[in-house]
């Protein structure tokens, strides 16, 4: 991979009086056209994420939840009682 960043180097550097560039310009070029340095860069972006995401499984998490119920007001129901209620005691007197 460095004999062919070389090799283009040198080709630039040979043509840079046709194409204008200095050498820096020239490699600068030959890294950002290089297929396998963008190959080799994204993967190091993946990796990157991964140690992220093995990092996070370490830390505390927090899980919320919630939850909301409206009940109407029920109309009022009257229940009418008797008024006297007999106990046992009372009972037992009027056998």
């Amino acid at each position: 991979m460095v004999q062919i960043a070389a090799i283009v180097g040198l080709v630039f550097v040979l043509c840079s009086n046709l194409f204008g560039m200095t050498l820096a310009e020239a490699l600068d070029k030959a890294i950002q056209s290089n297929r396998a340095i963008a190959v080799a860069e994204s993967r190091i972006n993946e990796n990157d994420g991964r140690i992220d995401a093995a990092r996070s499984a370490f830390l505390p998490t927090i899980d919320l939840s919630g939850t909301y119920t409206y009940v109407s007001r029920l109309s009022e129901i009257e229940i009418k009682l008797p008024l006297a209620v007999p106990y046992a005691r009372d009972l037992n007197r009027n056998t």
